[in-house]
């Protein structure tokens, strides 16, 4: 039996009588709870009632989160749980989980049927068929084969429904897709080559809820999409393709394998495929020789993974290290409260999802792919002028509407005003991220006026 604790809500549900009665038992003596109760009942608080203070009053019930004695103290309170299951289950009140034979199959792998039937009888038991579905997982099941997908697909579908792409920005949508690649079946592409058509499939899903395309639409689709899927090194924003994810994950079980040689279930491949795994060569059809497959297709395209597999501290290869785990308390003491009760966090926070929608509008800005008047035109939409309609004087593209019409330039000059800065002329994109690069702001200072430029915009 497994008993999970959420321990701040223990911790403020300990009667402080009851954590006496624990001392005694362990033999403490007197003055030395005296010096506990103390501890523990020093503290009053008022509750404010209509804007009105109650009487101070003491504290029966709960331990001080942050008092360094209190983890010690939870520990008796822990063990005495655990000497009350342990007379439970000496009295035999757990005796743990029942098999109900009725509910159980039994399948065979590469069994006779006649004697997965024979065995089924006997036990009592159902003979189950493969494919089937553990812990929602498909099992068994050909997954070179497109419709072995399908419900992965359909699952997709469902995570970028219609109301999403309607309710979402596009930094929204754009913080979806990513965490679309924690969300897709990544045990199955990670054991499984996925089929390129069910790849394409999946990542036009993505293109289309990307770019706000609902079923059946016609839209301008203004990035490429191989654009999107680039690293931010290369002007992209840095969403992994399916492509890449599929194979990364693949390789990862060579990876596992070649360094942690002496656990049981590399030990298994090895005396199945031989003492190396069959690395560089496959003698029969199974899970680990399509793994190994993809693996050599890519080193005949350059792409060696193996001779890379090895991991590098300092200027060893190899070298034990171990990592001890680490726990920090995420309690804030009373004279350590954050400013304004934690409001300023919270309001930046919110900020913080807002830059999304900025960095991908300045993205966009960047790229001049924006639909302006010369963009659309471009693109062959009838416009009755190329001209800014405000100014009606220059071509309206990105640069002009957003730095060089005078409706943008007086904005420009109330956001100077109003940040007490001296101001600064623009003419590009690339002129105005380096004067914002090279302003001297806090992170957060800058986060703000990032957004308020965003929303001029």
């Amino acid at each position: 039996m497994i008993i999970k604790v959420d321990f701040a809500k223990a911790y403020d549900s300990i009667r402080c009588d009851f954590l006496d009665d624990v001392l005694i038992s362990f033999d403490f003596g007197f003055k030395w709870r005296s010096w506990i109760r103390g501890s523990l009942s020093s503290g009053k608080a008022s509750i404010l009632v209509n804007e009105s203070l109650t009487p101070e009053f003491h504290f029966h019930r709960g331990l001080k989160q942050g008092d360094p004695l209190v983890p010690f103290l939870f520990l008796l309170i822990m063990e005495s749980l655990h000497l009350s299951f342990s007379q439970a289950v000496e009295a035999r009140i757990f005796i743990g989980m029942s098999i109900n034979i009725q509910k159980s199959h039994l399948l065979g792998v590469g069994i006779p049927d006649n004697y997965v039937a024979e065995a089924a009888k006997s036990i009592g038991c159902s003979i189950m068929k493969a494919p089937f579905k553990y812990l929602g997982i498909l099992v068994c099941d050909n997954m070179s084969s497109i419709k072995a997908w399908d419900e992965a697909i359909s699952k997709m579908k469902k995570r970028l429904s219609r109301w999403k792409l309607n309710t979402l920005s596009v930094g929204g949508r754009l913080t979806l897709l990513k965490s679309m690649l924690g969300s897709t079946p990544i045990y199955n592409m990670s054991i499984f080559k996925v089929p390129k058509y069910v790849l394409n499939l999946m990542e036009s899903l993505r293109r289309n809820f990307f770019n706000g395309i609902q079923d059946g639409d016609r839209k301008i689709t203004w990035v490429n999409w191989s654009k999107v899927l680039a690293s931010k090194k290369y002007g992209g924003l840095g969403v992994s393709t399916f492509y890449a994810l599929n194979r990364a994950l693949l390789f990862k079980w060579v990876w596992h394998y070649l360094s942690h040689d002496n656990s049981l279930w590399s030990r298994v491949i090895s005396a199945i495929h031989g003492l190396n795994g069959q690395v560089l060569s496959v003698s029969f059809n199974s899970t680990w020789s399509s793994i190994i497959n993809e693996v050599n297709s890519l080193k005949d395209k350059g792409v060696d993974l193996i001779s890379h597999y090895k991991i590098r501290v300092g200027k060893e290869e190899k070298k034990h290290i171990s990592v001890a785990d680490k726990m920090r308390t995420s309690i804030s003491f009373s004279f350590r409260r954050p400013v304004r009760g934690g409001v300023e966090s919270q309001q930046h926070d919110h900020l913080s999802a807002l830059l999304d929608s900025v960095n991908v509008f300045a993205w966009k800005l960047f790229l001049d792919r924006l639909p302006t008047r010369s963009n659309l035109a471009r693109r062959n939409v009838s416009i009755p002028s190329l001209a800014c309609p405000l100014c009606d004087h220059a071509l309206k593209d990105s640069s002009h509407l957003f730095f060089g019409c005078f409706v943008a330039k007086d904005v420009q000059k109330l956001i100077f005003r109003w940040w007490n800065l001296d101001f600064q002329s623009f003419d590009s994109f690339d002129g105005w991220l380096s004067w914002f690069k090279s302003i001297r702001l806090g992170s957060k200072t800058k986060d703000v006026l990032e957004g308020v430029f965003y929303v001029s915009w």
